[in-house]
């Protein structure tokens, strides 16, 4: 689906979903290689598997569950994010009230020079 389909300059280009820890409750990284932006899913308890040192780049977030979204910014979203996770004002973010559901963190970043598909801010280990 897109927004401007009435756009005859848009160009068809195809966009990955990278799952590097497999399944689909972790981790997902959308890539585009004609694009320069990335968009990265994942459990919000994943931050503290993240590397600081890969993530120390600027991005637009949101932090959601079912009920609540928090939309924010940072030059270094890697720091930002390990702070709400220690912010008890974002503790809807980490658990849910839903059986079965996780609520997510979406992360919007810019993949100009930066990191790969085979390289994401997060460890596999």
């Amino acid at each position: 689906m897109t927004l401007f389909s009435a756009n005859s300059s848009v160009q068809a280009a195809c966009t990955n979903v990278h799952r590097p820890l497999g399944g689909i409750e972790g981790l997902r990284e959308v890539h585009d290689d004609v694009g320069r932006l990335s968009v990265s899913a994942f459990p919000f308890a994943m931050v503290r598997d993240m590397s600081m040192t890969r993530a120390a780049v600027p991005a637009c977030y949101i932090l959601a569950d079912h009920c609540t979204a928090y939309i924010g910014e940072s030059g270094n979203v890697g720091r930002r994010l390990t702070d709400h996770f220690r912010d008890q004002t974002k503790a809807f973010a980490r658990a849910t009230k839903r059986p079965g559901s996780t609520p997510l963190l979406l992360c919007i970043y810019s993949t100009a020079s930066q990191r790969s598909p085979s390289r994401p801010a997060w460890s596999t280990s």
